[in-house]
């Protein structure tokens, strides 16, 4: 294979890399004229496609291919992120330059550009990127141009209503064993509005939201103490656990509240607190909060495929086994539960069919029953860490070491908690066949075309010939648009 020019050679594998889920970078190795795109090698990956000059032809040739890599590959979903896919192209950069002179915050221009090409993942860089881009403009003194954005949305009169995306459905059947009925979580799997907090509303809600999901019913639900909604959750779910969830505030005095709040209100969107939104606020709120969330998502779902996390204890055997099974987040919390079993203690023990133990820390109170059964392998902890959480607790690990077991059953490794958890998403979800509506088609019509105008207007736009070509491709498209409609 030849290449005109060591550009075409990089831009070649770049969108290689892109298909296949991995980031690359240029190395140069002088003494032999040859030019090196290859893999990140964070992780030791080998993976590379060196390319040297043919003198005679004057052209680039590949001289050596390695296909193989050593770590995860980004999703589809993800490899917006990789540092050479992204990039501030000129017609975002005036953009930013618009949404910075309008004095819009950071956070509100990156909303708006995201929103116009349909989403994150369409624009090309990342927040970071955006960020130094203003940091780098501001240093240069170039400032120019005027900012505007633009708002639609519509309201109509309604009691109780459930909506949830096909993005929310798929998202649940990985990870819906635990739900909370909160606007705080990392995961949305769907909204609704209720006319009024009775059990009848509550109930409707439910089955509702179990008919969205295909009746796949949670394992526990967090909710507060809501008494007609713990009676709905007895009538819809009966099986599922129930957990309270609850938040205790202390401050000692007025000016440490006052504090403490101001530092809320500048972490969170200030306009996330409001309590009397209208209609139209609230699903420009909800969207907004919902596509913040998926991002985090996302990233997420990135760092856990090239991020590797640190053992403290390497000769563990369950750190080693859940290593690169768990994300890095689970992984520290869990590392922290194997840490703790040092300090426990088996305080009593009943073997018989069923093995009881009571775990606690020596002269301490606190103590919890284990339960063990050799048959099916099955392990169970009266703090219910498992149940609620999803991860063993420290006093069933003890119970394990205790019985010379080293790695952790497979059937306590939760998919939720999994690296590789959105591989193949949605072959297995089941939605529902829904009647279009007119206008929502209108709205994916737009989110689709948007961010393919958006890209084409950025290659155009690179010279002056492709701006003639796209002005006259434009002129010629309004003509055809009249005279079909």
């Amino acid at each position: 294979m030849e290449f005109e020019a060591n550009e075409i050679a990089y831009d070649f594998f770049n969108e290689y890399g892109r298909k296949a889920g991995f980031s690359i970078r240029k190395e140069r190795l002088r003494d032999q004229n040859i030019k090196i795109p290859r893999a990140e090698t964070r992780c030791g990956c080998e993976a590379r496609l060196v390319i040297i000059l043919n003198r005679d032809s004057k052209k680039y040739v590949v001289n050596e291919f390695i296909a193989e890599h050593n770590h995860y590959l980004q999703l589809a979903s993800t490899v917006h992120m990789m540092p050479s896919q992204r990039k501030v192209a000129v017609t975002h950069a005036i953009e930013i330059d618009l949404a910075h002179e309008s004095r819009l915050r950071l956070k509100q221009s990156y909303k708006l550009l995201s929103k116009q090409v349909g989403g994150y993942y369409n624009l090309g860089f990342t927040k970071q990127d955006h960020k130094n881009y203003l940091r780098i403009k501001q240093q240069r003194d170039m400032e120019h141009g005027e900012a505007a954005s633009l708002g639609r949305y519509f309201s109509q009169l309604i009691t109780n209503i459930f909506w949830a995306d096909v993005r929310m459905i798929i998202d649940y059947s990985h990870c819906g064993d635990v739900i909370t009925f909160d606007t705080t979580e990392t995961i949305v799997f769907g909204g609704a509005l209720l006319y009024d907090q009775t059990i009848e509303s509550f109930v409707w809600l439910f089955k509702t939201f179990l008919e969205a999901m295909s009746e796949k019913k949670p394992i526990t639900i967090f909710t507060d103490q809501d008494e007609a909604m713990s009676a709905a959750i007895k009538v819809v779910m009966p099986k599922t656990y129930r957990a309270l969830c609850t938040c205790i505030y202390k401050y000692d005095g007025k000016d440490e509240f006052l504090t403490a709040w101001n530092e809320m209100l500048d972490k969170y969107d200030k306009d996330c607190l409001r309590i009397d939104p209208n209609i139209v606020e609230f699903f420009t709120h909800f969207e907004r909060v919902v596509n913040q969330k998926w991002n985090k998502k996302l990233e997420v779902e990135y760092n856990s495929r090239h991020k590797f996390p640190r053992l403290k204890l390497k000769s563990s055997h369950m750190l080693n086994q859940v290593a690169t099974v768990y994300t890095p987040t689970l992984f520290d919390l869990f590392q922290i539960e194997v840490e703790e079993v040092m300090v426990l203690s088996i305080v009593e023990r009943n073997v018989s069919q069923t093995h009881s133990y009571v775990v606690g820390v020596f002269n301490e109170y606190g103590k919890y029953e284990v339960m063990w059964n050799p048959l099916d392998e099955t392990l169970s902890c009266s703090c219910r860490k498992f149940e609620s959480f999803g991860i063993l607790c420290r006093h069933g690990l003890k119970v394990l070491d205790v019985l010379d077991i080293k790695l952790i059953p497979n059937r306590y490794i939760m998919k939720r908690w999994r690296r590789d958890t959105k591989d193949g998403s949605g072959k297995n979800c089941t939605t529902h066949n829904i009647k279009p509506d007119t206008r929502l088609e209108y709205v994916d019509w737009y989110r689709d075309l948007c961010p393919k105008y958006i890209q084409l207007v950025n290659e155009a736009c690179e010279i002056k010939e492709g701006y003639n070509i796209l002005s006259l491709a434009i002129a010629d498209l309004k003509k055809k648009k009249k005279k079909t409609l």
